[in-house]
């Protein structure tokens, strides 16, 4: 929450979201863990992750300019 009590001029308010599905880290780079952007949580993160889709596969999807996954932008 750094992002957000702390953020920086023109820096995107992220969470930290832990993937504890146990998928394989390292594989094709996967950390486990990646930045979800505040604005982002409830109508585009939670939504996917409860439709099932996996975090790994949504890290993929991630902006890699700022490092913060922004949904379907």
């Amino acid at each position: 929450m750094g992002s957000v009590l702390n953020g920086r001029e023109g820096e995107v308010p992220y969470v930290i979201a832990v993937d504890v599905t146990g998928a394989a880290k390292g594989a094709n780079g996967y950390p486990g863990y990646f930045k979800v952007a505040v604005d982002s949580l409830l109508c585009e993160f939670y939504p996917k992750i409860s439709m099932g889709l996996a975090p790994s596969a949504l890290w993929a999807m991630m902006d890699e300019a700022d490092g913060v996954w922004n949904g379907d932008e």
